[in-house]
């Protein structure tokens, strides 16, 4: 929870095509998650991959939310690293 509330949770494609909800979000006072599913992804959480460089697999969530603004609710989804990241990067 810590980390959504730094902002290390970032939102999904989905939430980033349309630049009004991403506004929207940022006004909403109280997050539900709602579900939670657990994934892997290539190369670390937040940065762009190097190529043809071998990457670690970084595990992640991916959490389904209901975010509350005002008298609105709004749907949303984010993905959130599950490990900080590595100090000593190859």
């Amino acid at each position: 929870m810590a980390w959504v509330k730094e902002g290390k949770a970032l939102p999904t494609v989905e939430e980033l095509q349309d630049p009004g909800t991403l506004g929207k979000l940022a006004q909403a006072r109280k997050l539900t998650i709602t579900k939670i599913t657990l994934g892997y992804g290539e190369g670390r959480y937040g940065e762009t991959p190097v190529e043809r460089t071998e990457q670690p697999i970084s595990p992640f969530a991916k959490l389904e939310c209901i975010a509350e603004i005002g008298e609105e609710n709004l749907n949303c989804k984010f993905y959130c690293p599950i490990l900080p990241p590595l100090r000593n990067k190859p």
